[in-house]
Formats: structure tokens, C-alpha cells, sequence
């Protein structure tokens, strides 16, 4: 069997030759990668898929993809800038951002007719991960401004784009579409987890009404990809 075969034979519940070995091995190379610290034996290799394909496992391919899928904002006035410092020569890729040389932080605005949201994410040195240090939404009164967001933010997928990882992976493993996130967890990434659980307590008709918002646009996606 194939990488490919052998996973989906597990997918579909039937016996593989063998159990499908597919470690995320992605925040570990790219950490690594940026230390200059891979191992001797992979300090050759340029991508988790080289180090993959060393091991003899198979490509589960899923944090490269997502960019296959585009955030855009038509409407209002949206921008974003890389700032900060870090020690890292080369672009951090985490499983979130990307980081040009010597950035640790990302910086998102949208200007809309209702208020401006921001949105920072940080770059951890030490953990070599990024994390969301200001969500979008802060306070309930900017929600007519995050209501904004939902109902003008679209997804576009780039089908080249990710027939070109399609062909990268080959048989050696499959590719993962990236079809955006569940209602619960948009509102995690726009509120953070304990704003966005006391919004869904206090105020459910509109949380609902944002929920539905998203999945309609989630949908739409899929049926793009499809």
C-alpha cells in the first residue's frame, strides 16, 4: 500500500498492511529549523515533509494547506504589520502565523462603519509558538462592529494552490482542505475563551444570531471546495 491507500484504509475503518504512522511534527521542525538546531542526521531538510519521508512515515498534510484557504475583508478598511524583535534570522513559521526575519509580532486592524478592532498575536522565543495575546472583540459594546466582521469576512479558496501541495504529498500521504472553524471556536478566536463563554451566557439571541452568520459563510466554503 501507499502512504495514501494505507490512510485511507483507516478512514474508512478497513485493515491497512500496516498502522498509518503520521506524526505533526510541524511545531517541532519549525522550531528547530529556526534555532538552527535539527538533529545531524535531518539538518539537510527544508520541511516537515522531508523529515517524514526520512522516518518512512506517512503525510498527513494540514498546517501548509490552510493557506490554500484566504481570509479577505471587502468591506471596511483592513490592514496588517509585522513588528516587534526576535534572534530568529529566517521566517518563524508557527501553526498560525508566519513571522518575517526578526518579527514577533503580528498586528491586524479592520476599520469599520461601527468602531476599529484590533488583533495581536505574539511570538514566544522561549516556546516557539505564537499565541493571541488581543482578540478582536474586547468589550459586548463593540459587538455591532464584530457583527460587521462576520457578515463581511470571506474565505476564498485558491484550488492551484492546493493542488500544488497535492501534488507535493503524492502517494506518500493525503492533504487536508482547510474549510475555517466551528461557530464555538470563531468565537473563541474573536473574543478569547472566557469573554466568548460569558457573551454566550448573557446574551444568546445575538450570539445565535452571529453563529448562524458564521455558518453560512462556513458552508458556503465548503461548497467552493467542493
Amino acid at each position: 500500500m501507499t502512504g495514501r491507500e494505507r490512510l485511507l484504509a483507516a478512514f474508512h475503518g478497513e485493515s491497512p498492511d500496516f498502522v498509518p504512522f503520521a506524526p505533526n511534527i510541524y511545531y517541532w521542525f519549525y522550531n528547530r529549523l529556526a534555532r538552527g538546531e535539527l538533529p545531524e542526521e535531518i539538518a539537510w531538510a527544508e520541511h516537515p515533509f522531508d523529515v517524514l519521508r526520512h522516518l518512512g512515515a506517512e503525510i498527513l498534510a494540514r498546517w501548509d494547506t490552510q493557506y490554500a484557504t484566504r481570509e479577505l475583508f471587502p468591506e471596511g478598511v483592513y490592514s496588517e504589520e509585522f513588528g516587534g524583535e526576535s534572534r530568529f534570522g529566517r521566517p518563524m513559521v508557527t501553526a498560525f502565523n508566519i513571522y518575517p526575519p526578526h518579527t514577533s509580532v503580528r498586528r491586524r486592524t479592520l476599520r469599520t462603519p461601527y468602531g476599529v478592532l484590533t488583533n495581536t498575536w505574539v511570538l514566544s522565543e522561549q516556546a516557539g509558538a505564537d499565541f493571541e495575546s488581543e482578540p478582536w472583540w474586547k468589550e459586548w459594546s463593540d459587538y455591532e462592529a464584530v457583527r460587521f466582521l462576520l457578515e463581511n469576512r470571506e474565505w476564498r479558496f485558491d484550488a492551484e494552490e492546493f493542488r500544488g501541495w497535492v501534488r507535493r504529498v503524492s502517494d506518500d500521504g493525503l492533504v487536508m482542505a482547510s474549510v475555517t472553524f466551528s461557530p464555538l471556536k470563531a468565537f473563541h478566536w474573536l473574543a478569547g475563551a472566557a469573554n466568548a463563554s460569558l457573551f454566550l451566557v448573557d446574551h444568546p439571541r445575538e450570539m445565535r444570531e452571529l453563529a448562524r452568520i458564521h455558518e453560512r459563510k462556513a458552508l458556503a466554503l465548503i461548497e467552493e471546495i467542493v
